[in-house]
């Protein structure tokens, strides 16, 4: 079987969840017979390297529109490309429909990471209509659809009323290897951790408030690992709590640092409103980090009994939650047991498989209609 994947995700991510997923999963379907393709021509994606898809621009100049061009390009190629490529079934990385019409009717997968947009519409307004409209079109389409957890499901159900049995649930799993223990990066002896971007709904500006008393208290700092440096707004948050000092942005450019950034944190913390999944839970539990999140969404459902969970909206939750965490090393350390016995029900050799199956019973079941 020949599945197609489409060059979408790989035009606007170098990082990120979404094409982490589809790399990895692309790299082990061939151990069930099941051989990727794609019409992805130039990308920048850092985890296509090791792959045999399209060329990876390490060598070309990049400036801050090269994703930008490379979706032009890739869209424009893949529309010419998609009538000699031959394959069994398509699986859009995103959810741009152009290249529907062009795929001959093939049955259709598509995987649904969260419903971000649909509920925080009024916070999105420039997304709001380009990426609610396509994605309920192909949805719609779709002959099956993955979501990777029960809460992504539920709220597919809910907003769209899709029937339940056309949705399968396929987790998703962690990249990172344990930290090799070299010290590389100049981090703080004692730091709370938050990793990635700060968009609104991941309620970033919330938890800075929330815990300024405790970064000066308990003679702490805050790394935001990753994402994008501060902008003025979070700058101006700083000062106003008088933290300018205890808050350090690190840039990532590899998983290496990442897991040094965990291994090396007295506790993670994830306070988002809302997530499909929440990748960086599993990479804490690998990398022996203490975890406190929110308890909305798909967390509990992720993270089961080994994190401590506050809520997101409530400003002394959260800050009770992390003030816990911080003076308890044995509560850390159940933490941490717990977390190594957690991360154990999810691999991307688990996802790969279960993705196979999928494929197969779509195509089987298209077959005989």
């Amino acid at each position: 079987m020949k599945v197609l994947f489409d060059s979408q995700i790989f035009s606007l991510q170098d990082y990120g969840g979404i094409s982490r997923y589809y790399a990895e999963i692309m790299a082990r379907l061939p151990k069930y017979d099941i051989l990727p393709v794609s019409d992805l021509t130039l990308s920048h994606n850092q985890y296509l390297k090791d792959l045999s898809y399209g060329i990876t621009d390490s060598w070309i100049y990049r400036n801050k529109y090269h994703n930008y061009i490379y979706r032009i390009l890739n869209t424009a190629l893949g529309i010419i490309k998609l009538n000699f490529i031959d394959y069994d079934l398509y699986h859009p990385t995103y959810y741009e429909k152009i290249f529907l019409p062009l795929t001959h009717k093939k049955p259709l997968i598509i995987t649904v990471y969260d419903m971000i947009h649909e509920l925080f519409s009024k916070e999105y307004p420039s997304l709001k209509n380009k990426i609610i409209k396509n994605k309920k079109y192909i949805l719609s389409k779709a002959d099956h659809i993955i979501a990777i957890s029960n809460s992504t499901k539920s709220d597919i159900q809910k907003i769209y009323g899709i029937d339940g049995n056309s949705i399968s649930v396929i987790p998703l799993a962690n990249s990172l290897l344990p930290w090799d223990k070299q010290v590389k990066l100049r981090l703080p002896e004692k730091y709370l951790l938050y990793v990635g971007f700060r968009w609104i709904y991941k309620n970033f500006m919330g938890f800075v408030k929330a815990v300024s008393d405790i970064l000066i208290k308990n003679n702490l700092y805050l790394v935001s690992a990753g994402g994008n440096i501060f902008n003025s707004d979070e700058i101006d948050m700083f000062s106003k709590l008088g933290i300018s000092d205890r808050v350090i942005y690190q840039s990532i450019t590899n998983d290496r640092d990442l897991s040094e950034c965990y291994s090396r944190a007295l506790a993670f913390v994830y306070p988002s409103r809302y997530e499909g999944f929440g990748i960086p839970i599993l990479e804490a539990f690998e990398n022996k980090c203490p975890v406190v999140i929110s308890h909305n969404s798909s967390f509990p459902e992720i993270a089961g009994d080994a994190a401590i969970y506050f809520r997101p909206e409530n400003e002394t939750s959260i800050r009770n939650s992390i003030q816990k965490v911080i003076e308890n090393s044995k509560l850390r350390k159940d933490l941490v047991s717990k977390g190594n016995i957690r991360i154990k029900k999810y691999s991307w050799d688990k996802t790969a498989y279960q993705t196979s199956i999928v494929y197969r019973d779509v195509l089987r079941n298209y077959n005989k209609s």
